[in-house]
C-alpha cells in the first residue's frame, strides 16, 4: 500500500501526520518505507539525521527513529525514491516544491491523505475540496481522505472545533453530492513537545513517545475501516 500525505498549502501537518503513519505501520509489525518528498525543506530528513546536501537522495537506508525501524529515503529534483517492495510506504509530498514527481508518486498512491491545519475552517473547506477536485480532475485514482491536526491551545474551545473539521468537510461535500470518506473522527491533537520535536528543537523524550502513543490509537480508531 502507498499512502501519499499531501496539501496544496505548507505546514499544515504533513510531516507530522506521516511520521505518524510510519509508525503506526511499525508498530503493527509492517515493512514500512517512510519517503520525505518535500524538496526545499527536508524536514523529515533532517529529523532522521541525514544530510540532503551528500548526494543520498533516491537512495533508501535503515533508521531507528525512538525505538521504531524503519527504512527511509529523501528527493531531489533528479531522483525520487522508488516505494516498490514494501508493506507500506508513506510518503511526505509537498505538491508547492515537489511537483516534478508528482505523476509518479500520485499514480502510485492507493490512498491520498490531506491534513487540515489548525488555521480557519472556512479556508479549510475550500483549499481541500478544490485539492480533491484537482486531484480527481487529473485522473487520479487514489481513495482521498482529509485528516485533522491540531495545535493544543491552552484557551477557548479552539482544539474542540478543529476536531470536528472534517466533518465540516464531510458536509459541505454531501450538500454537493460528493462524498469524502472520513465523517466524524479524533484527529490529532499537537502537544507543545511534539512540536519541539519536529521543529528540531530540545523536547522532552518521554512525553513525546506518550503523544506518538495516543496518536497511533487516534489514527487505528478514525481509520479501522481501511487498514484492515
Amino acid at each position: 500500500m502507498v499512502i501519499v500525505v499531501s496539501s496544496s498549502v505548507q505546514n499544515v501537518g504533513k510531516t507530522t501526520l506521516s511520521m505518524l503513519l510510519g509508525f503506526m505501520f511499525v508498530s503493527d509489525k509492517k515493512k514500512v518505507l517512510l519517503v520525505d518528498a518535500d524538496m526545499g525543506r527536508n524536514t523529515l530528513a533532517e529529523r532522521l539525521g541525514l544530510d540532503v546536501r551528500k548526494g543520498q537522495s533516491g537512495k533508501v537506508f535503515e533508521v531507528e527513529e525512538l525505538g521504531y525501524k524503519f527504512d527511509f529515503g529523501f528527493c531531489d529534483m533528479h531522483k525520487a525514491v522508488n516505494v516498490s517492495g514494501y508493506d507500506v510506504s508513506v510518503v511526505d509530498f509537498d505538491v508547492t516544491r515537489s511537483a516534478k514527481h508528482g505523476d509518479y508518486y500520485f499514480d502510485k498512491a492507493d490512498i491520498v491523505f490531506i491534513p487540515n491545519p489548525s488555521w480557519s475552517i472556512e479556508k479549510i473547506k475550500d483549499w481541500s475540496m478544490r485539492f480533491i477536485k484537482n486531484l480527481k480532475d487529473a485522473g487520479i485514482k487514489a481513495k482521498t481522505f482529509t485528516y485533522p491536526v491540531a495545535v493544543r491551545y491552552e484557551k477557548d474551545d479552539e482544539v474542540e472545533l478543529l476536531k470536528w473539521t472534517n466533518y465540516d468537510l464531510y458536509k459541505a461535500w454531501k450538500e454537493k453530492g460528493m462524498s469524502l470518506g472520513l465523517e466524524k473522527v479524533k484527529g490529532i491533537l499537537y502537544s507543545q513537545d511534539w512540536a519541539s520535536y519536529i521543529s528540531l528543537n530540545d523536547y522532552s523524550e518521554g512525553k513525546v513517545r506518550a503523544f506518538i502513543k495516543e496518536s497511533i490509537e487516534r489514527l487505528r480508531e478514525d481509520n479501522k475501516e481501511w487498514l484492515k
